[in-house]
């Protein structure tokens, strides 16, 4: 992966670059290289988007953690 700015555009990009290997029933294994890029704001979107949705649910776990953790200390110490 790599991020530079866009000669034709003038805009960040990300751009990324994979190796296809295949065959050819006619010529036999073939080569290829496959290349995309993307905005670096909507990159950075969907990363802050990726985010909120862990955050969200790391702070749902704890507050379901506490309220079992307090119901559970409530049942075992009513005994005593």
């Amino acid at each position: 992966m790599d991020v530079r700015r866009s000669a034709s555009i003038d805009e960040p990009l990300m751009y990324l670059a994979l190796r296809v290997d295949g065959e050819d029933d006619f010529t036999g294994p073939l080569v290829a290289f496959v290349r995309v890029a993307l905005p670096l704001d909507q990159v950075e979107e969907q990363l802050a988007g990726l985010r909120r949705v862990v955050v969200s649910t790391a702070a749902f776990a704890a507050v379901a953690a506490l309220v079992l953790a307090v119901y559970l200390s409530r049942r075992f110490a009513q005994p005593i």
